[in-house]
């Protein structure tokens, strides 16, 4: 029997038995040269899988937070939400990631965002201790503006009054 190296044959049978990369393996191992790879060769950036989890949530809730920008810069969604109803800011603020939050905050993250619960971020920072993430909810919801509702529309008056 000798060293040879491998055959061809056998190469490309090796390459059958790889397993396919994905955005969520590549978000959840912080690989940023995967992201990217997988990015530019066209694979949707907010797609999820089968629990709803988009990679930018998988990435925010890893704490990875070089996969979290390179995903947030190439225009993912930071209002995705699990089928759970669970937000990116939520998981953001459930494990207590300060620099995650803050940068979903400035990237449009909506912070009164309720999940089937009924928990919003700011629930998940005070049940879970997060002092620092409430803190930062909580000025944020001081300078943010409350949304305005337009008053109903009323029906059109058909007879003059009498």
């Amino acid at each position: 029997m000798t060293n040879d190296p491998p055959s061809a044959a056998w190469a490309r049978y090796q390459q059958t038995m790889a397993t396919p990369s994905n955005l969520w393996i590549a978000a959840k191992a912080n690989d940023t040269a995967e992201l990217a790879r997988l990015l530019d060769a066209g694979h949707p950036i907010d797609d999820r899988d089968h629990r709803g989890y988009s990679p930018l949530m998988l990435a925010a809730y890893a704490g990875h937070g070089e996969a979290f920008a390179l995903l947030l810069a190439r225009g993912a969604d930071p209002n995705t939400a699990d089928l759970a109803g669970n937000t990116v800011l939520m998981g953001a603020a459930f494990r207590g990631f300060l620099p995650i939050v803050a940068q979903l905050l400035a990237a449009g993250a909506d912070a009164a965002a309720v999940n089937h619960g009924g928990l919003d971020a700011r629930g998940f920072a005070k049940n879970f201790g997060r002092t620092e993430v409430l803190e930062l909810l909580v000025q944020h919801a001081e300078r943010t503006p409350p949304a305005i509702t337009p008053p109903p529309s009323y029906p059109a008056r058909t007879q003059a009054p009498a």
